[in-house]
């Protein structure tokens, strides 16, 4: 069965009656859960993802608000519209430092501050926005399950649709954004993973999809591929940039909702019929975790928060979730594209570049969603500069992914840096990233202005 707002009130009813059956299996002893209520009665929290601010935030689809939860439990609930029946499902951290979700209800995408102000958009949009994710070119991506069709909302909150290449009667559900520099985007209803370029250009896959699983939520894992939860099917997905799809199902008690990557170097999932949150390796070992989940309250969509924990939405017992997650030893990368917790990966970075005429040019390379990230570089040799011979360093830049995916920067070499470059046609760089307490370091070689 597809899992979406317009199956709600049968899922809630499902879920009600599952729980009376089965009142609360017992859990594994790893991974504390507590649960905060708080909430307005009968508010529905849908989707969650952290702020900022260094909190969580979730929309509240019957509740007509946006809520903000802070690491030690407080909620604070925002109004969204006067009028009921706004229906806020999926909420994103936008690149401009505020949060973003969308308006089933409305046929709308609204923007909140930090401070709670709110800003509606609606011209462009066909209908039904669903869930909502940040993408690697600085706007906003989100699904259009009914309409079949995927948006991208800029900042100024300019509104394009994109229908091309997507199956008719697909129902692109929830929307990610890949390590690849793209988008990709469960279609429910014909079991494919879809992927979009910032360009719109759609790739669909579908082999190795079991029949019948219904795809429903996506993340960016820590290895580098897209993990996906099969509702339908009882599964976990797992597709790689090129559209390769493991499937796993051993140990996965029922029906797989949200998911996301943690610090851990794990995925975390919800499963909203039996109350229980589940964890699975790369290498697709599943654990499941019971304990501390109230009986019937079913837990829904699933983020990480910056305080290093899972937070998660119980949309039957209206409260906010939290497991706590422990942060192992971070290693650098050892797979192509991976991503370790608290990480940098330069696996897609260019190894060489070409500066503008005036000295610029921007680098890319994948990031975890943590706060405080600094990236410099200097030169391997040192370089004569003037009279005298010395290192070209350029000032450390900060960087923030509101998810794992591509981040690019922008440097600048001053004027003195830029004729040593001219002089010597190309330099040997050293490039240092600190995130999360770890370094990460690789080599860029930059080449001089074309004349």
């Amino acid at each position: 069965m597809r899992f979406t707002p317009t199956n709600l009130l049968r899922t809630l009813m499902l879920a009600f009656a599952m729980a009376l059956v089965s009142a609360g299996a017992a859990g594994a002893t790893t991974g504390t859960i507590t649960e905060f209520g708080g909430l307005s009665p009968v508010s529905v929290p849908f989707g969650i993802a952290a702020g900022f601010d260094d909190n969580v935030w979730f929309a509240q689809y019957a509740g007509d608000r946006v809520g903000r939860i802070t690491p030690a439990g407080s909620v604070t609930e925002f109004p969204i519209s006067m009028s009921p029946g706004a229906g806020p499902v999926g909420i994103a951290a936008g690149p401009d430092g505020n949060m973003w979700f969308t308006e089933s209800g409305f046929d709308q995408i609204g923007r909140i501050t930090p401070g709670g102000v709110v800003t509606e958009f609606s011209t462009g949009i066909t209908g039904s926005p669903s869930y909502i994710v940040a993408g690697p070119d600085g706007n906003l991506w989100f699904t259009e399950p009914d309409q079949n069709r995927i948006g991208r909302i800029t900042r100024t909150g300019v509104v394009t649709e994109y229908l091309t290449g997507i199956t008719p009667a697909s129902y692109p559900l929830a929307i990610a954004a890949g390590p690849d520099g793209n988008l990709w985007f469960t279609e429910s209803d014909v079991d494919q993973i879809g992927r979009i370029t910032p360009g719109g250009v759609v790739t669909e896959f579908s082999t190795g999809i079991t029949a019948g699983g219904n795809p429903s939520h996506i993340a960016a894992g820590p290895d580098g591929n897209l993990w996906f939860t099969e509702t339908g099917g009882h599964r976990i997905g797992r597709i790689t940039p090129a559209g390769l799809v493991t499937e796993f199902s051993t140990g996965i008690t029922a029906a797989p909702s949200g998911i996301m990557a943690a610090r851990d170097g794990n995925l975390w999932f919800t499963e909203t019929f039996d109350d229980r949150i589940g964890r699975i390796t790369p290498a697709g070992l599943v654990t499941e975790f019971s304990t501390g989940i109230t009986a019937g309250s079913g837990p829904q969509d699933i983020a990480a928060g910056r305080d290093g924990n899972l937070w998660f939405t119980e949309i039957s017992g209206n409260r906010i979730g939290r497991i706590t997650v422990d942060a192992p030893p971070s290693a650098p990368p050892t797979a192509p594209g991976a991503v370790p917790a608290n990480g940098v990966s330069f696996a897609t970075a260019p190894k060489s570049l070409r500066v503008s005429r005036k000295g610029s040019f921007t680098y890319t390379f994948i990031a975890t969603p943590l706060a405080g990230g600094k990236i410099g570089m200097s030169s391997a040799k040192k370089v004569k500069i003037g009279s005298k011979k010395r290192f070209v360093k350029l000032a450390q830049k900060s960087f923030t992914a509101p998810v794992t995916a591509q981040v690019a920067v922008k440097f600048k070499l001053a004027k003195k840096y830029l004729k040593a470059l001219r002089h010597k046609k190309k330099l040997r760089f050293k490039v240092t990233a600190t995130l999360g307490g770890n370094s990460f370091k690789t080599t860029l070689t930059l080449k001089a202005p074309k004349q």
